[in-house]
């Protein structure tokens, strides 16, 4: 996404130049190569991080009920070039164990703790998320009793609408929400509008190194940061035009 505005920027540029535009090009030559500097320094991608993360940054200790549900939603699966094994993506791993960590501690407080993992199979690998990271929760001790599966959503959105499904058939007093918190705010503002109110829990924070020189890296967390903030501001146009279906 930055990528392609800054190849956007350099053919304007190049347009203007060849029409003699100087000023204009001039203009534009100046507002590509600012870009460059506030994304690639990573002063752009650090704000849009802080508004994303900064609501989770306080760790407050769980208060377990008597019923509660963990939700662990799907990052992604990658394929093992070796094998042709299904695995977790490297987005997914934190997740997984932070999931396992909580169902831990859930059970050592002796009440009743399940986990609903939800992330079909939108990379066509031929194996949902779902039933993918039910493997890797095994192998860590969670009690395969304790799991439901919600093999069909493609994207967070469709998560939060198969999810608020099972979760309205199989009450619970606590909800739990976990997921990276970059991607926190945009998934509960999706569970909200199915009426689900879940706890937030932050497995991964990503941190911007501001450089002196441009570094890839901030272009690539930049498009994360962007694609979250679009998925939310594209919730807000959907609800106004009626689009968004319960």
């Amino acid at each position: 996404m930055s990528t392609f505005f800054m190849f956007l920027l350099i053919l304007i540029c190049v347009v203007l130049s060849l029409f003699n535009y100087k000023k204009m090009s001039l203009i534009a030559g100046s507002i590509l190569v600012l870009s460059y500097l506030v994304i690639g320094d990573g002063f752009f991608p650090a704000y849009l991080l802080h508004n994303l993360q900064s609501p989770y940054n306080q760790f407050t200790p769980i208060k377990w009920k008597k019923t509660n549900t963990i939700i662990l939603l799907g990052g992604g699966t990658s394929k093992d070039p070796r094998s042709n094994k299904i695995k977790p993506s490297i987005l997914a791993f934190s997740r997984i164990a932070e999931t396992a960590i909580i169902y831990q501690q859930c059970k050592k407080a002796k009440v009743s703790c399940y986990i609903l993992i939800s992330g079909g199979d939108p990379l066509h690998h031929g194996k949902s998320e779902a039933t993918t990271y039910q493997e890797s929760l095994l192998s860590l001790g969670v009690d395969s009793k304790d799991i439901q599966l919600e093999t069909q959503s493609k994207n967070t959105y469709q998560n939060a609408k198969f999810s608020s499904t099972l979760l309205k058939k199989q009450f619970s007093e606590q909800l739990l929400l976990v997921s990276s918190a970059l991607a926190l705010k945009r998934a509960l503002l999706y569970f909200s509008f199915f009426n689900l109110y879940p706890k937030p829990i932050p497995s991964d924070f990503i941190t911007i190194p501001i450089s002196k020189f441009p570094l890839g890296y901030n272009f690539a967390m930049n498009d994360f940061a962007i694609h979250e903030n679009i998925g939310i501001f594209r919730f807000y146009i959907y609800n106004f035009l009626g689009w968004n279906k319960k």
